[in-house]
């Protein structure tokens, strides 16, 4: 039996948006049920939706299992394209990071003004990271040099120099496999695909801003088909055009805009912030905080709008600004116990959470001072291997192996789980001991 197309046909891309300061993924499963409660069950599992990352994909997954039952749909990774057509690397970023080192050791050892040989490594990381950054983007080490101002010449010059490091051993060094890179390609393979067969059932994307250039290609390329349609986060349709025109400038200096990417994006298609509407019509209770912040985040070359619009805001600064507090705390340490004790009082009301902060000391900090009530928040920015238990027990032995060790390390590392002490072997066999010491290294 066919079913109804889920949109309607129309010539321009099709893209929605959720407001800012809603809960994306409740916000997409609202729309979801307006669009789809009424039709058959089938008609949900027909529907395939991109989602930014796994991390997005989970959470929409759980606002749908909140309402009636129902099949759900397909639910696929941006991220994880690559992986979904069978392209994967043949060499692991560290090692391409380690063949980097030894040619760019090579060269600090033949021109030392280049930096010096302790630091072999770190350019070596930085020199893989940019040539994933330029295959991505498809610029050519040709088209750099043609770049650089006058006044940053000698400087370019060097960087260069690193760059011509690869040049004829790209196969060699896998620079055409990095996961980037193939996110690109197999961005391009899926394109490739529905020209050729356009999909009839619902392709939808949700949650990406559209900030990298493969992502946006696909992106731009499921808004044009038959039924497919790009649903922005927290997209401002407020924004004045003059805003807009400065975000979508070619050298705009106003990148770090939250919504730069989202409107370029948007202006790629031939369309304004004004013109999408939404996914769901979500009630926001923030919309006057909205409107203050989107006002106060204007692109720098047209702040003169605070003295057009401000004024219009008056009347609202009180809800807008209503619960929110400024502390200023004297230390780092003062700081972290201060978010530690809101995080957990609001915990204590039966409130959900988030800590937002590019100071990842500030949040190994707060992690740190919440433990202390037993509470341990979820990072999703992940955890670096120097702070896992394994981690931190290398690091103790390397430290107790330079020389005489000092009393504060000799104690944390004989304190570590994973140590295993004389008194494991006294109170058994050698092999009570290994055992134990196997324990400890699978609970880590």
């Amino acid at each position: 039996m066919s079913l109804p197309p889920l949109f309607a046909p129309q010539s321009t891309p099709r893209v929605f948006a959720t407001p800012p300061g809603v809960d994306a993924a409740h916000a997409l499963a609202t729309g979801f049920r307006v669009r789809l409660g009424e039709g058959p069950p089938e008609r949900w599992a027909r529907c395939t939706v991109y989602l930014n990352a796994q991390r997005s994909a989970k959470a929409f997954a759980r606002a749908l299992r909140t309402g009636p039952a129902h099949l759900l749909p397909r639910l696929l990774t941006i991220d994880g394209l690559a992986a979904q057509q069978g392209l994967f690397a043949a060499q692991t970023p560290l090692a391409r990071t380690l063949d980097l080192t030894a040619l760019v050791a090579k060269l600090l050892e033949a021109d030392p003004s280049l930096g010096v040989a302790q630091n072999a490594f770190d350019l070596a990381e930085s020199l893989s990271a940019l040539l994933d950054e330029m295959a991505v983007e498809g610029v050519t080490v040709a088209q750099l040099r043609t770049l650089p101002p006058d006044a940053l010449q000698q400087h370019w010059q060097k960087s260069l120099a690193f760059l011509d490091l690869v040049t004829g051993q790209e196969a060699r060094l896998g620079l055409g496999e990095a996961s980037s890179v193939l996110q690109a390609r197999a961005v391009a393979q899926q394109i490739e695909a529905w020209a050729a067969s356009p999909p009839d059932q619902p392709v939808l994307a949700a949650g990406s801003t559209a900030s990298r250039r493969p992502t946006a290609d696909l992106l731009a390329a499921i808004a044009h088909l038959p039924q497919g349609a790009v649903i922005l986060p927290g997209l401002d349709r407020t924004l004045p055009l003059d805003a807009v025109d400065q975000l979508v400038e070619a050298q705009s200096p106003t990148l770090d805009h939250p919504q730069a990417m989202m409107v370029r994006f948007l202006d790629r298609l031939g369309l304004r912030p004004s013109e999408v509407p939404l996914w769901g019509e979500t009630a926001l209770e923030g919309a006057p905080r909205q409107a203050l912040i989107s006002l106060a985040l204007r692109p720098a070359p047209v702040t003169d709008g605070w003295l057009r619009d401000g004024p219009a805001l008056r009347d609202t600064l009180g809800p807008a600004t209503a619960k929110i507090s400024l502390v200023e705390a004297p230390t780092q340490q003062a700081e972290a116990d201060t978010l530690a004790w809101a995080i957990r009082s609001a915990l204590h009301r039966g409130k959900t959470v988030a800590l937002v902060s590019a100071d990842r000391g500030l949040t190994r900090r707060v992690q740190a001072a919440l433990l202390r009530w037993q509470i341990e928040a979820d990072d999703s920015a992940g955890r670096p291997l120097q702070q896992t238990p394994p981690g931190v027990f290398l690091r103790l032995v390397l430290s107790a192996l330079d020389g005489a060790p000092a009393p504060a390390i000799l104690a944390a590392l004989l304190k570590h789980p994973i140590t295993a002490t004389g008194a494991l072997a006294e109170s058994g066999t050698a092999e009570d001991a290994d055992s134990t010491r196997s324990t400890h290294l699978k609970r880590v």
